[in-house]
């Protein structure tokens, strides 16, 4: 399970930056309100909780 993550977005300007931080994970569904305009939206798993890969099986943006 992921215990750290962040969303970063990309802006019309062509940078990417941080809309959206979590350190202490538990839950297995996460749902972050941000209101941003971007081009492109990704998701950087920072840590998990002793494994040593994380599986997101679903990451959606609307």
């Amino acid at each position: 399970m992921t215990r750290a993550f962040r969303l970063e977005a990309l802006g019309v300007d062509g940078g990417w930056c941080l809309v959206a931080g979590v350190e202490e994970n538990h839950q297995r569904l996460v749902r972050v309100d941000v209101d941003v305009e971007a081009v492109a939206v990704r998701l950087v798993v920072g840590a998990t909780w002793g494994a040593e890969t994380a599986h997101v099986f679903a990451f959606d943006v609307r």
